[in-house]
């Protein structure tokens, strides 16, 4: 029975996901984290045909763009979902026409080593805050612009090597929404999880150290206080249980989870880098 919740919790995720690109798709056609993800999501839940219109797409897009490297890439995928279908065929048609005539980069030069040295860039796991952006448009706390802007904005930065968790919150701080307040009224109210201000707490060493920072920036979760031996945990999402089932194993500790803003939560990760690196 649990396996079967957690898969269904899985799949609405999924969807969840695809309505919110879809919209991006809208707004912005030729939009490449947008295509490939829905790529991604269609393949996921087994809808091949869609999955190639979207892989199609990205290579289009790519091709444009000029980033040949990019589309050549893609030749596996396409093929594979591909088949015989007609605008595939033309699309890994031009792509290997382009493979054929590009030219390398001699070895032993600059260019050789930084394409030698490129890695795609690693995309965050942003799912939890997917759906919670869908949760805050299904409940009417932000409008469908305004939802549309959180997803593309949460898009962009889970490819971004950034200092800050990639977050919901954080995006509409970023975009100094006026409702932040009443956001976070609303979210700790319908996941019964207490709101607090970090600001009236001393951090307490014992307790923030028990995390690793980049699980801190990378998830959105610190420990600020202890109780006893459990510990005091600040988080920014307060509907994502994977996160908080983490946070416990990491720590080996019970765990008691608050709701915090994410200025709250950024001033707190700035205390504890200056506190670390004063140890």
């Amino acid at each position: 029975m649990a396996d079967q919740k957690k898969k269904l919790d899985a799949e609405t995720e999924v969807w969840n996901a695809i309505s919110a690109f879809e919209q991006i798709i809208e707004a912005m056609p030729e939009d490449r984290l947008a295509l490939e993800t829905l790529q991604e999501a269609y393949e996921k839940i087994g809808d091949q045909a869609q999955a190639l219109n979207y892989l199609v797409r990205l290579a289009k897009v790519m091709l444009q763009e000029g980033d040949t490297a990019g589309a050549i890439g893609l030749q596996p995928k396409l093929t594979s979902l591909g088949g015989k279908d007609p605008a595939a065929r033309e699309i890994l048609e031009t792509i290997q026409q382009l493979q054929g005539s590009a030219k390398p980069p001699a070895a032993n030069t600059p260019a050789a080593a930084e394409t030698r040295g490129r890695a795609p860039a690693k995309r965050l796991d942003i799912s939890n805050e997917m759906s919670l952006a869908w949760e805050l448009a299904q409940a009417g706390e932000i409008t469908q612009d305004e939802y549309t802007e959180v997803v593309h904005d949460l898009t962009e930065n889970s490819t971004k090597a950034l200092n800050s968790p990639v977050t919901v919150l954080h995006v509409l701080e970023d975009r100094q929404y006026k409702h932040r307040e009443r956001i976070l009224a609303y979210l700790a109210k319908s996941a019964g999880m207490p709101l607090i201000t970090l600001t009236a707490f001393e951090l307490q060493p014992a307790a923030f150290n028990l995390i690793p920072m980049d699980v801190m920036v990378r998830q959105g979760a610190l420990a600020f206080d202890q109780m006893a031996k459990d510990l005091l945990v600040a988080i920014l999402n307060p509907f994502n249980k994977d996160l908080q089932e983490n946070i416990k194993a990491v720590t080996g500790r019970e765990c008691h989870f608050y709701l915090v803003s994410a200025a709250d939560f950024e001033t707190a990760l700035e205390k504890i880098r200056k506190a670390s690196a004063a140890a």
